[in-house]
């Protein structure tokens, strides 16, 4: 069974495309960095998919389009251990402090080039 998938830079994988994903329950690794036709409704899309809330511990979302619905729609994966931001500049301080409150199971976490992220918001809140 599929663990591990990688998309990043796939400019064709779309938000309806990610519903395609829902039977491969097995996959703890995803990368749909640089992805940039991902948004806000592929990530509710994802979280949604049965078994990704426990199943699924890296998640790597490096410069999709993203807002912080988005980012709230993650703290549905509450087996998440690590979790890649990196340049999603449409994340602000506040909802990533509330998501991360929620993912105790967090321990990597890279926000570099997220203007509004302030360091505020995520220092002292992973293990």
């Amino acid at each position: 069974q599929l663990q591990k998938l990688d998309l990043s830079s796939c400019d064709m994988i779309t938000d309806i495309g990610l519903k395609h994903l829902h039977s491969l329950e097995s996959i703890d690794e995803l990368s749909l960095g640089w992805c940039r036709s991902i948004t806000d409704l592929g990530l509710d899309i994802l979280t949604s998919q049965p078994g990704r809330e426990n199943r699924l511990l890296t998640l790597r979302l490096a410069r999709c389009n993203i807002t912080d619905n988005g980012l709230s729609a993650l703290t549905r994966l509450r087996g998440l251990e690590e979790l890649d931001l990196n340049g999603c500049s449409k994340l602000g301080s506040r909802t990533l402090g509330e998501t991360l409150a929620k993912l105790i199971n967090l321990t990597t976490l890279d926000v570099s080039y997220c203007p509004n992220i302030l360091r505020a918001s995520w220092q002292g809140k992973i293990c």
